[in-house]
């Protein structure tokens, strides 16, 4: 019954217990409560069958149930126990799925399935509060359902919902998959215990348990598959224990090519994104403020001893970091930094949360200040720049760039086509999914150099330098390769 660890969401529900309709209303005219009602940020559980509306509820396993009560508890004591009760999985339900996956019927079918006799039913777990997760998830569902597989999604449908276990056993006793699947998440987030059943994790992002939990070996099943993005992540897994059998390389990321595709110039959906230059990333805070939030988070002013060496031990790499970006500092060399920063007789009392808080930094705060030095002659060049993703016109240096958010898909698409160069900067690989989506939009990429002895993602095979796009060595030869491309016409840059 434990919630599974798959916690991404800001909005949380508050529910208001209420017998009396009359006193209902009234508490609703205290405040414009329209907006949170729709949005169902604020659930209203009232009238005389109370009891039961809170157990159909919460038997949805997508609320959770309070954990914190203002009011007359006491009063409410029935229906706040039977919210409970209805959020856990019940016993029957649990029994028949285990009997199901440890049944003959199960092993015969998954033999049909290795035989390739049958397309197997396949599970996919997402979140509707990141990009990546819902959408590459979607890539990989059309992909599978290409091939016969069936099909089904289990996602949130309001920002308020948190998906609890009896949310997915109950899509697991509908459905009976034969592979459950997701994006950067495995069963140490789903906390399932059927073992006979599989978790297939494409693994492009390190959070969660994966990156937090010491080891793996003991958190994952025997039929467990791991397809990961880079080597740097199939090493991670091994360290921490996963069989060798179970962790694959797969690369790139998926993109629909129905989707993804050149449009004609003339198009005039394209106007309103015509730019010289779009970059396709969430952006918003500035390197120092993603710096200071980074810090009260994992070492938090109250934490004690421990808390002060750790700010004191990443505030000594932040100082050595933040002057000195142009050298592009790599993770593996990050890491050496830190541990040449620690004494000898303390490394082992980090153990492996140094690692996991290391990666947190390096994509909380490292990759802001280094993406966001390639945009700053950009924007000083006075070129026709587009920020496209939240947050920007929350940067006071960029707003006035921010084009907002766009949705994956067909607005992509057109954001794609429209910019004379798209730009791409990621700390640690060349390969990514929008230079994916972008290639098949027919888009032409600027892209800065990486070493390639630590290239986590290298282009070759899929893209060609020179042909595809265009290599910088500098964050000065970002300004340089604009204006010298800007003087070609958009059809030859397409050539």
């Amino acid at each position: 019954d434990a919630a599974p660890v798959h916690d991404l969401g800001i909005t949380r529900a508050h529910y208001l217990f209420e017998r009396d309709p009359a006193r209902i209303r009234r508490q609703l005219a205290l405040a414009d409560l329209s907006e949170a009602l729709r949005s169902r940020r604020v659930l209203v559980l009232g009238g005389g069958d109370i009891v039961a509306r809170a157990r159909r509820t919460f038997a949805t396993g997508r609320w959770p149930p309070s954990d914190a009560v203002v009011g007359d508890a006491e009063s409410y004591a029935d229906a706040l126990e039977a919210s409970r009760e209805a959020a856990r999985i019940p016993v029957e339900v649990a029994e028949e799925i285990e009997a199901y996956y440890r049944s003959e019927a199960y092993a015969r079918r998954a033999v049909r399935i290795a035989r390739g006799e049958e397309a197997p039913r396949v599970l996919f777990l997402t979140s509707r509060w990141t990009t990546v997760l819902q959408h590459v998830c979607a890539d990989f569902r059309r992909g599978m359902e290409s091939h016969g597989c069936r099909c089904r999604t289990l996602i949130e449908e309001h920002d308020a919902e948190r998906l609890l276990a009896r949310s997915h056993v109950d899509a697991i006793a509908r459905l009976r998959p034969d592979m459950l699947f997701s994006v950067s998440h495995g069963r140490p987030t789903f906390r399932l215990a059927i073992l006979q059943l599989p978790i297939v994790c494409y693994l492009m992002d390190r959070c969660g348990p994966i990156l937090d939990l010491p080891r793996l070996d003991e958190a994952i099943g025997p039929l467990d598959l791991f397809l990961c993005i880079c080597g740097p992540y199939m090493d991670l897994l091994r360290r921490k224990g996963v069989p060798e059998a179970q962790v694959l390389r797969a690369a790139p990321t998926p993109a629909d090519e129905r989707v993804f595709r050149p449009l004609d110039p003339g198009d005039l959906r394209l106007a309103p994104h015509d730019a010289d230059v779009a970059f396709v990333k969430h952006g918003g805070i500035g390197p120092e403020e993603a710096w200071a939030i980074w810090l009260a988070r994992e070492f938090p002013q109250e934490g004690g001893a421990a808390a002060r060496d750790g700010r004191a031990l990443f505030g000594r790499v932040h100082a050595r970091l933040m002057p000195d970006l142009h050298r592009h500092w790599y993770e593996e060399e990050v890491k050496d930094l830190l541990c040449a920063m620690l004494p000898h007789r303390t490394r082992a009392a980090w153990g492996h949360r140094l690692e996991a808080l290391l990666a947190g930094y390096m994509t909380t705060v490292y990759a802001v200040a280094y993406r966001q030095q390639f945009l700053a002659p950009l924007a000083e060049a006075g070129v026709r720049l587009r920020l496209v993703g939240n947050g920007w016109d929350r940067n006071p240096r960029y707003a006035p760039f921010a084009a907002g958010p766009v949705a994956r898909g067909e607005a992509s698409n057109l954001v794609y086509n429209a910019a004379r160069i798209q730009l791409h900067i990621h700390q640690e690989m060349s390969l990514h999914q929008r230079i994916v989506e972008g290639g098949l939009a027919g888009a032409f990429f600027l892209i800065h150099r990486q070493d390639p002895g630590k290239d986590w993602a290298p282009l070759a095979p899929w893209f060609a330098e020179g042909e595809d796009l265009v290599v910088s060595a500098s964050v000065a030869d970002v300004g340089e390769a604009v204006v010298s491309i800007g003087t070609d016409t958009a059809g030859s840059i397409r050539q």
